[in-house]
């Protein structure tokens, strides 16, 4: 069935294949799904563009993503669970992380060593479970990436030094 396409329908496609930009393509293609006629016979073309605009929104987000900037972290999940260490500066994370795990942490006396998350491996009743020794946080320091870090984790164990008040 024919759909009957308009002159403006045909100057925005032209348009469309000229886009040089992700945007520039987005618009075309909203401009273009307003401009097709709606009856049976332009269903097939309303698909099409509905698919098109859907990727071409992904890959506009997908370069505002990278555009961003900020730092990505993932450590994939191991073991039967996943348990993330959060404190404070000189909090004994690292500490906590080597004495339990084989992984190479490094406690030292001065704040903020750690600058990367570092997974470990411990098993508690022979079930293996995942450590991850993590950045200190403070008010004035926290990585963006550490809250889905936080949320994809099975638990969170928050270190904190005793020894002052």
């Amino acid at each position: 069935m024919p759909a009957n396409l308009t002159v403006q329908y045909q100057l925005a496609e032209q348009d469309y294949r000229r886009a040089a930009t992700a945007h520039e393509r987005l618009e075309c293609l909203l401009r273009m799904l307003q401009l097709v006629p709606k009856h049976k016979g332009s269903e097939k073309i309303q698909a099409e563009l509905k698919t098109r605009i859907k990727h071409a929104r992904a890959a506009l987000n997908q370069q505002q993503d990278r555009s961003r900037g900020g730092r990505r972290c993932r450590i994939p999940r191991q073991g039967a669970g996943q348990v993330v260490l959060v404190g404070g500066p000189n909090a004994g994370k690292s500490r906590v992380l080597a004495e339990l795990t084989n992984a190479a942490a490094t406690a030292t006396e001065w704040a903020y060593s750690t600058t990367e998350p570092l997974p470990g491996m411990t098993t508690f009743e022979d079930v293996p479970i995942q450590l991850i020794d993590t950045p200190s946080i403070s008010a004035a320091h926290f990585e963006s990436y550490l809250t889905g870090m936080l949320r994809a984790a099975d638990a969170v164990v928050f270190c904190f030094d005793g020894s002052s008040d």
